[in-house]
């Protein structure tokens, strides 16, 4: 059965320069709260970025507007 990517939580990757990942979190935190006025999903810091789940629509939007990233990764 095929997985529904558009309805289902899928994980992300944000790449971010080292050093700014503390910068990287605070933005996602702030465009996530402004653009869907609910609650951040958990994240976790890893090395070199961000991980987390969420909704292609709401990565597709997010991406428009985070400027710390360099790259936004669909982990399978």
């Amino acid at each position: 059965m095929k997985k529904d990517l558009f309805n289902s939580e899928l994980s992300f990757f944000l790449v971010v320069t080292p050093g700014l990942g503390s910068l990287a979190i605070d933005e996602f935190k702030e465009k996530w709260i402004l653009a869907f006025k609910k609650v951040t999903p958990i994240y976790i810091e890893e090395e070199g970025g961000i991980s987390f789940k969420c909704h292609i629509k709401e990565i597709e939007y997010l991406s428009h507007y985070l400027k710390l990233p360099t790259r936004i990764l669909l982990r399978l």
